[in-house]
């Protein structure tokens, strides 16, 4: 490749990226991000990705019609739809995550197949403050309330794992589990050590959770384990004490 023939690219990469709107380049950042942090490539096997504005701005690909990506789960084999929407802020103590005429094609398209909506919020989009993910089946309304959203909050700074990814869909499995399954354990702040459930991937309170995001390192030092509660040296990554981990690995 000649200087003139980079010079080209570089200025076709320019103008496409002015010519694309705002709220595209916002939705791309959030999926880059979806893909590389929350899907990442050594967890999850890429089988179909919607095409871009640029793309779809020239001449219309109708699959862009259907969730934004299409991965294989590498551990359970399992393929799925994940849907991405990035929202700044909530109004009025909700957001509405599409229009109508989008939910209904995604409810349509869902049937017989296991999609996902990831939700990002905050003013990042390639770093959003608080991420959900929500199986479709479980969303009824384009309006999603922020305690509806915080009930499917994951961290947002690692990947999302296999066994969290399929227990989400928990409207299928519930006429074949047995009461006793349903019951959910109770676990600490690994911060503060207020009472919460016992969820190895959101150890920490509402109120701390907000104060972890500020900086957002998963190695800082907490001071409980999450499933026993006793004064333990944690951190996000590592939310529990070998005993108990032991215990939950069973």
């Amino acid at each position: 490749m000649g200087f003139f023939d980079s010079l080209s690219k570089a200025a076709k990469v320019l103008v496409d990226d002015l010519n694309t709107p705002e709220s595209f380049k916002i939705g791309e950042k959030f999926e880059k991000y979806s893909r590389e942090v929350i899907f990442p490539q050594n967890k999850y096997k890429l089988l179909k990705q919607t095409h871009d504005y640029s793309q779809n701005n020239k001449d219309y690909v109708d699959e862009s019609k259907e969730p934004d990506f299409k991965f294989q789960c590498l551990e359970t084999k399992k393929e799925f739809y994940v849907e991405c929407k990035f929202r700044s802020y909530l109004y009025e103590g909700k957001i509405q995550f599409c229009k109508q005429y989008q939910f209904d094609r995604y409810k349509d398209f869902s049937k017989g197949k296991d999609v996902f909506v990831l939700i990002g919020v905050g003013e990042d989009p390639a770093y959003p403050d608080n991420v959900c993910l929500i199986p479709l089946d479980e969303i009824k309304s384009i309006n999603l309330t922020e305690s509806f959203l915080e009930k499917n909050a994951i961290p947002n700074n690692k990947p999302v794992f296999a066994s969290k990814l399929w227990s989400l869909n928990s409207s299928k499995k519930s006429e074949k589990l047995p009461e006793s399954s349903k019951k959910v354990s109770s676990g600490f702040c690994i911060r503060c050590k207020e009472k919460l459930d016992l969820n190895l991937e959101h150890p920490l309170c509402r109120k701390c959770y907000s104060e972890w995001s500020k900086y957002k390192n998963p190695d800082y030092k907490e001071k409980y384990c999450h499933s026993c509660g006793k004064s333990h040296e944690t951190s996000i990554l590592k939310p529990v004490c070998y005993n108990c981990f032991k215990e939950v690995s069973r």
